[in-house]
């Protein structure tokens, strides 16, 4: 049986077959290699990542705030008011993340930073309103510029759901800090609720 991180690699290799561009499986070996993400040292390249903002993402788990991550792993995001910053993501570490390939953007590798780098220098002008002009504008008008995958129609909506769709958690634990404030705030309503409805059943039968 053929995992899905092997089924992906064929499928990209086949395709760039078609395209005229084969890469071999020792070519795909030394990308791969060279490309690793590595969560300690927050390397990210090619990479879209995700951090919790405090309340909202309590409230609702799948918001948050992201940065995108150039070929030598620097993160940029756009966490401050006519800011981009590099690797130093507004909120923390990164507890989710989704790894795209350079090869589907317009000039591969220099396409993906030119793309992310052209994103920056049009919202280091901007104000960031939150849930307009944000970090999520930021990565999709970074896509938009490098054409990834032949596309210049993203926006936060769809990369709201885009992301979501196709994120990986960096650990079990990131799973856990990620729903556990939500499942502590219902849990805690729960008790709430039930021990003044049983209280109010109490005194209609006493």
């Amino acid at each position: 049986m053929v995992d899905n991180d092997n089924l992906d690699t064929m499928l990209r290799r086949e395709n760039n077959k078609n395209n005229g561009t084969d890469i071999s499986v020792d070519d795909e070996q030394k990308f791969a290699a060279k490309y690793k993400i590595d969560h300690k040292r927050r390397y990210y390249p090619f990479t879209i990542v995700w951090t919790p903002v405090p309340i909202i993402s309590w409230l609702f788990p799948h918001a948050g705030h992201l940065g995108i991550g150039k070929s030598d792993g620097s993160v940029k995001d756009f966490g401050r008011p006519y800011k981009i910053l590099t690797d130093s993501l507004q909120f923390g570490r990164p507890l989710k993340y989704w790894i795209l390939d350079p090869r589907l953007a317009k000039n591969g590798i220099k396409g993906w930073d030119d793309g992310i780098d052209d994103a920056g220098n049009v919202f280091c002008k901007r104000m960031n309103y939150v849930l307009v002009s944000n970090c999520h504008s930021h990565v999709s008008t970074a896509l938009n510029h490098m054409q990834y995958n032949g596309r210049n129609d993203y926006n936060e909506h769809k990369l709201f759901w885009l992301f979501n769709k196709n994120c990986h958690y960096v650990s079990k634990w990131t799973f856990i800090r990620t729903w556990l404030p939500l499942t502590l705030i219902v849990s805690i309503i729960t008790i709430i609720v039930l021990y003044f409805r049983t209280n109010v059943f109490d005194d209609l039968f006493d």
